[in-house]
């Protein structure tokens, strides 16, 4: 599972981040750090394929099974509002 996450703390944009729980399976990438941009709207344009590479070192070994839109804070604790648009998939 490759996860993009925009997080409070300041972690370089594009750094991957092992999953405690599932370490190895499930990989996030940082696409955002810090509050530089809160209460904008964004627009992200992302290779999934590309991505999944710089993640785990390899290209996906299957085909994507889902997009998921999500807001998390399980490990921080502090509060947390998003709204998410419009998303698209171009597939090659």
């Amino acid at each position: 599972t490759l996860r993009y996450v925009w997080t409070n703390k300041k972690l370089p944009i594009e750094a991957v981040i092992d999953n405690p729980y599932l370490p190895g399976v499930v990989r996030s990438l940082v696409i955002r750090s810090g509050e530089g941009h809160l209460g904008q709207w964004m627009t992200e344009r992302r290779n999934v394929i590309d991505d999944f590479e710089i993640a785990f070192g390899q290209p996906p070994p299957d085909a994507l099974h889902a997009i998921v839109l999500f807001t998390d804070n399980d490990e921080t604790k502090q509060p947390v509002e998003a709204y998410y648009e419009w998303i698209q998939a171009i597939c090659r």
